[in-house]
């Protein structure tokens, strides 16, 4: 098994992200917790769900 090092930026964005997956948060709460834009918030979410069909983290480094 491999292991995942993430930093805590990366594992506050996936828990936000798991938020928005469950529909606690919105994507606009979601820009003003992270400081991002709606639209920066939007295309972090757009790579999540591209990203979640791969089964891969890889949306966390893109930002």
């Amino acid at each position: 098994m491999e292991t995942l090092t993430m930093s805590q930026k990366e594992r506050r964005r996936v828990g936000i992200v798991t938020s928005v997956k469950a529909g606690e948060l919105s994507l606009v709460e979601v820009s003003e917790v992270l400081g991002l834009s709606c639209r920066q918030a939007k295309r972090m979410w757009q790579r999540y769900l591209q990203y979640a069909k791969q089964k891969t983290l890889e949306f966390l480094t893109h930002c």
